[in-house]
């Protein structure tokens, strides 16, 4: 103690064993440790006070991570029903591809019937062209020759027209020059 409170400091009796000590120290000396222990006593009151302002800090930083991990359960629930309904949405689409698909498959394998259709029809329809077109031609060869057939016959006709005629003619004439001669006999008889 004598060192710590100075050399004026004076320990006046005591019995170390029986642990009775008494101090006497000067008024200045006395005024001095009463400021350090006021010093001392406002350290712990800061210390206190930070103490506190810190525990305090620490209960809000619980508060935010407890926060924090609510909002983070929420949003891992929230990705979660968003990963559902994202991946029930891409069953529905896959789905529907896969209708669309098979109804393109059926769309395709009717087109190509019905193209097949369309291709035997064309090329019966090309059939019947050329037959048509053959029948065409030969009825036209047939009228051609039938046309002359006939051209020939009333060719014949008008020649056999004109020498009837001639003939015709010639008897008339024969008549004519008979009934003159006739005329001429009875007129010479008498």
């Amino acid at each position: 103690f004598a060192a710590q409170y100075g050399p004026s400091s004076s320990v006046v009796g005591g019995s170390i064993a029986g642990n009775s000590l008494t101090v006497v120290a000067d008024p200045e000396e006395s005024s001095a440790l009463k400021e350090r222990l006021l010093a001392a006593e406002n350290e712990k009151i800061n210390a206190m006070q930070e103490l506190q302002k810190t525990a305090k800090e620490l209960d809000l930083q619980k508060s935010s991570l407890a926060n924090a991990k609510m909002i983070i359960s929420s949003l891992e629930k929230a990705n979660k029903a968003a990963m559902e309904d994202l991946r029930t949405r891409l069953q529905h689409s896959n789905d529907a591809i896969a209708s669309l698909l098979d109804k393109s498959m059926e769309h395709e394998e009717t087109t190509a019937e019905l193209k097949e259709e369309i291709d035997t029809l064309r090329r019966t329809k090309e059939e019947a062209d050329e037959e048509h077109k053959e029948e065409v031609k030969k009825y036209k060869e047939e009228s051609i020759q039938n046309l002359c057939k006939i051209a020939a016959q009333e060719k014949e006709i008008m020649e056999l027209k004109n020498s009837i005629k001639r003939y015709a003619d010639a008897l008339k004439d024969d008549d004519m020059s008979l009934v003159s001669t006739d005329t001429y006999a009875s007129q010479s008889v008498a």
